[in-house]
């Protein structure tokens, strides 16, 4: 069956759903299970420049809220190809994959993972990376619910691409400069590794820039801290 939620050209197909109306006979929950695909995309001279496909085994949906629950192990992928408005914006692929559950707010514009959570990104003319975590809460930008203004990851996190790898309790990824920031402290430190994982330094702050593939900025731990 399919279903088309709202204007925002998602479309939600799966093998059953189920809606359930409210006192007005408005749809107040679309419960759909069975290779369920929640997908949207945009096109320009009959070119896909920018898409979205999340899969899962569950997805509920409540329309009026905008509230997507997928309490079920998933995958999203996000395609955007357009030019970006500013020179440090995201192009490229994005898979995102998580084993406990996924919950989207529109309210507050933000997508929360968790379990075992996998990013792994191919960005354009520049190098891939991965980030493992526990949970990841990414804002997504306010007109383009497929985009991601920034992103948070916790717990036991680690950055991985062909230069480094980083280690540390917190990851902080910002569209406006491109960049993932690790932070820690003198208890839990940021852990850098080389190419060949052999330990690089710690660190308070480490900030790896997502456009060079490379870490351009890092600051010591307070003495005595």
């Amino acid at each position: 069956s399919s279903a088309e939620p709202d204007a925002a050209d998602l479309l939600l197909t799966s093998r059953e759903a189920a809606v359930l109306l409210d006192g007005a006979g408005e749809p107040d929950e679309v419960r759909a299970s069975g290779t369920v695909r929640l997908t949207a995309e945009e096109r320009e001279a009959d070119q896909v420049v920018a898409s979205f496909d999340l899969r899962a085994d569950q997805v509920t949906a409540r329309p009026q809220d905008e509230v997507i629950d997928v309490s079920v192990p998933g995958r999203i992928l996000v395609r955007e190809l357009r030019e970006p408005e500013d020179d440090n914006g995201f192009r490229g692929v994005v898979a995102l994959e998580w084993q406990e559950r996924l919950r989207y707010e529109a309210e507050t514009r933000q997508a929360r993972a968790t379990g075992a959570v996998i990013v792994a990104a191919e960005p354009i003319d520049a190098p891939a990376f991965r980030i493992d975590t526990d949970t990841l809460i990414a804002t997504v930008t306010a007109d383009e619910p497929q985009q991601f203004d920034s992103a948070v990851a916790r717990g036991n996190v680690r950055l991985t691409s062909s230069s480094t790898t980083l280690d540390a309790g917190e990851l902080t990824y910002s569209a406006a400069t491109n960049e993932v920031t690790a932070t820690g402290d003198n208890d839990r430190p940021v852990h850098v590794f080389d190419p060949d994982g052999r330990p690089a330094g710690q660190f308070r702050l480490a900030v790896y820039d997502v456009a060079t593939g490379r870490i351009v900025r890092v600051e010591d731990l307070v003495a005595g801290g």
